[in-house]
């Protein structure tokens, strides 16, 4: 038993080491040789967890936690780590057990205190989660996790003016992009008469179409505009009607780009020294289907365009928040008289679905057609209507003026601040959203859906009068 355990602490030393050099999944490894050494070696159980929890084993590090707790349960560190493991997992009337436990036994501890903001924030209350977020500041936590989190609950309350200055926090943690090398001044409210400004994507593609809106300010102040933006969306952005130029972001060099212009800005910046609120936010439609042949559709049907996935951006977490089950979409394929079409595109990384298959008879795919941004929005131009998780497709509708359903999940992006009243304003016009009434359940949403397409397919379906 002696040399089984010196094995065991072997393996979770070697462990530690690996981990403090960022080899994760070798860190990993040890640790498992070590329970397999020695099962009730607790120190790798411990060390365990945050690398399930990093890689969204959120059901392990789950298991493990509470593995911890049984042996200790008054151990206030762990019953912190099981209160964010059930907030990720939206199993909140537990995480907010978790987190009383745990700030029963550890009041003093920062990470309990920013656990409890981060439950509130998902829960809707950001008033509450920003008087925690506070409380982990004056107990001396001011790191960019922290701060970060914070300018989203005050983006969910819509206080823009005070969000946007401290949203420069993002920089922190956003991945790089090539504008940044090219050392031109960021714009920061200058006069931009006769000048010119790069101004360009920095994160999602849903992002950039609901921010892009904004240039139509700068060209009143009398900017020459540059839009840079990934290759996929240009086609969507020469195809509008406005005075600007478009470069792809893969296709900026130094060259290019280091004297061309008197200022960069990215695109949420921009909205910062422009000032921008939500009252001043126009919600009339702002994009217009560019001119490129796509394939018909059927004109004696009613037309939908469904999208019910994100595309693998941020993290896994993000997705499986984004995801719905396929099959709860067939459904909308049965009202008479519909046809569905797929806005979904597939990624070679997609998991398969049991159902796709059953699929391609209730739902036509025209994704593989569809190359491009500016490509989609010339097919969404010929549907009825599109129903969408939270995706940039639904950004891409509600911009152009089609009619768009949203389905929003329980705890929904910030920018939503007419939820209740199932509005996309002032974002959006044509916009509803359907929002979750529990975490994870997509099924009443995809009935309201079906409720509301079926009362809209008799209005454009009308018995014909018989002749007098």
């Amino acid at each position: 038993m002696a040399q089984d355990l010196s094995q065991a602490d072997l393996f979770n030393r070697q462990g530690i080491e690996l981990f403090q050099q960022g080899d994760f999944a070798a860190a990993k490894k040890s640790y498992l040789e070590a329970l397999k050494c020695d099962p009730q070696f607790l120190p790798p159980v411990a060390n365990l967890i945050p690398i399930l929890s990093q890689q969204n084993d959120l059901l392990g590090a789950l298991s493990l936690t509470k593995k911890l707790l049984n042996i200790n349960p008054r151990d206030g560190g762990q019953w912190s780590n099981l209160g964010n493991l059930l907030t990720r997992l939206q199993r909140y009337d537990e995480a907010m057990t978790a987190l009383e436990w745990a700030a029963e036994y550890m009041p003093d501890e920062r990470s309990v205190w920013h656990n409890m903001s981060l439950l509130y924030h998902r829960l809707g209350d950001n008033d509450q989660a920003l008087i925690y977020i506070q409380r982990v500041k004056d107990m001396g936590d001011e790191g960019h996790p922290v701060l970060n989190d914070e300018v989203h609950m005050l983006l969910a309350k819509g206080d823009l003016d005070r969000a946007l200055p401290l949203y420069e926090i993002r920089w922190h943690l956003l991945d790089h992009l090539p504008p940044w090398d090219f050392h031109l001044t960021e714009w920061t409210g200058q006069d931009l008469k006769d000048k010119s400004i790069l101004v360009h994507h920095e994160q999602g593609y849903g992002d950039t179409i609901m921010t892009v809106r904004f240039i139509k300010d700068l060209l009143d102040r009398g900017a020459r505009v540059t839009l840079g933006v990934p290759q996929s969306l240009c086609d969507l952005f020469e195809g509008q009607d406005w005075p600007i130029s478009v470069l792809a972001i893969e296709d900026m060099t130094s060259e290019n780009t280091s004297n061309a212009f008197d200022y960069h800005s990215p695109l949420y910046s921009t909205m910062r020294h422009l000032k921008i609120n939500k009252d001043s936010i126009s919600s009339s439609p702002y994009l217009r289907p560019p001119q490129i042949t796509t394939p018909p559709v059927n004109p004696n049907l009613y037309n939908i365009g469904v999208c019910w996935a994100s595309g693998k951006r941020n993290n896994q977490m993000d997705w499986r928040r984004r995801l719905t089950p396929l099959h709860l979409w067939f459904d909308l394929g049965t009202i008479p008289n519909v046809q569905l079409w797929s806005l979904y595109k597939h990624s070679p990384n997609d998991d398969p679905d049991p159902h796709d298959e059953i699929s391609s008879a209730l739902i036509k795919d025209i994704t593989p057609k569809l190359k491009s941004w500016g490509q989609t929005a010339a097919f969404i131009d010929k549907l009825d209507l599109v129903v969408t998780i939270d995706t940039a497709v639904g950004h891409l509708a509600a911009a152009m003026g089609k009619s768009t359903i949203m389905l929003a999940q329980y705890q929904h992006c910030w920018r939503w601040w007419n939820l209740n009243k199932g509005s996309g304003r002032p974002w959006y016009d044509d916009m509803l959203i359907i929002p979750q009434t529990e975490p994870n359940d997509w099924s009443a949403q995809i009935q309201n859906a079906k409720s509301g397409i079926e009362f809209l397919v008799k209005g454009k379906f009308r018995p014909l009068k018989k002749a007098a």
